[in-house]
């Protein structure tokens, strides 16, 4: 009876340009419009009178970060290496 190993060679890989290594998308670059008050970065206010004020989830900017870090890279899979 024969016993054969397979022998791998190591394979060269680099880090990921598109997550910087890390395996996970950088929710920094992943905005979307805040879903409060619609990108708009003010909420009117139904009183006796309309007044506007600054939607509290966006802090008026009307943009709010995705939940991009949870997800895989869609280049290295979440590994944070590419083979070349």
């Amino acid at each position: 009876m024969s016993i054969y190993i397979e022998r791998r060679s190591p394979r060269c890989t680099f880090k990921c340009a598109f997550c910087d290594g890390i395996g996970r998308i950088n929710s920094i670059d992943f905005s979307e419009d805040c879903e409060v008050c619609g990108g708009v970065g003010m909420l009117t206010m139904n009183s006796s009178f309309s007044s506007l004020v600054e939607c509290a989830r966006c802090e008026g900017t009307g943009r709010t970060q995705s939940m991009g870090f949870l997800q895989p890279c869609p280049v290295c899979y979440g590994r944070g290496r590419v083979e070349p």
